[in-house]
């Protein structure tokens, strides 16, 4: 089994977090939720959010680690980058290079 990741918490995360979701929270129980099983479970298949009982933690791939970048609140619309294209997000980056490949054969 590979080593996981290294997961970092940005100080924006961190920010968005006390708003959006507990303002009360000490900085050790902000960092168990942002770096803990769940983040890293689901870091580890490759996803971009995280979902958690009162929002959403949003996740970036970095070379060597992964990066919590902000924490949404659960009725905060998702970036339009992070939605599926059958939901007006972009099209998979595949599917825009068999585009741009089949432009350019049919010249």
């Amino acid at each position: 089994m590979r080593a996981a990741a290294p997961i970092k918490v940005t100080d924006h995360a961190l920010q968005r977090y006390r708003e959006r979701i507990d303002p009360l929270a000490g900085d050790d129980a902000v960092m168990a939720v942002l770096t803990g099983r769940t983040v890293r479970f689901a870091a580890e298949f490759g996803c971009r959010i995280v979902r958690i009982p009162r929002g959403r933690i949003v996740l970036e791939f970095q070379l060597n680690q992964v990066v919590v970048i902000t924490v949404l609140g659960i009725w905060d619309n998702l970036p339009r980058t992070l939605l599926p294209a059958h939901r007006g997000g972009p099209m998979p980056i595949a599917h825009q290079l068999a585009l741009i490949k089949q432009a350019g054969d049919g010249k």
